[in-house]
């Protein structure tokens, strides 16, 4: 028996993690995803993704906050949260209003971000 367990010395607790979902190893969170990554074209930045860091950017540039720019697209700052964690998906006008709200086209809004 190992000591403090109920286990035999030679078992591996292996079996059990598995049989819980577990794994012996971390994985990393798959919500982490690294700009290199998506510069080299390997992993696709969704949708809302790109809306978001597109905006976030340039709402900082501009000193605007998220409902200074809801409020000038029309929307409500929960429907503007929501289309950022990709609960909501806006139509092409919606993301056109969203855009001209902090000066940009929606081409731009829906393009990846050059790294600095």
């Amino acid at each position: 028996m190992r000591p403090g367990t109920s286990q035999p010395s030679g078992v591996s607790n292996t079996a059990g993690l598995l049989a819980r979902g577990r794994s012996r190893t971390k994985r990393p969170e798959l919500s982490i995803r690294h700009a290199d990554e998506y510069n080299r074209g390997r992993v696709p930045r969704p949708f809302h993704e790109l809306i978001e860091v597109n905006l976030r950017r340039e709402a900082y540039v501009r000193g605007m906050s998220l409902d200074d720019i809801a409020r000038a697209a029309g929307i409500t700052i929960e429907r503007l949260l929501a289309i950022f964690c990709g609960d909501w998906s806006p139509d092409l006008q919606l993301v056109g209003r969203i855009a001209e709200s902090v000066g940009l086209t929606a081409a731009q809004l829906l393009t990846e971000p050059e790294l600095n």
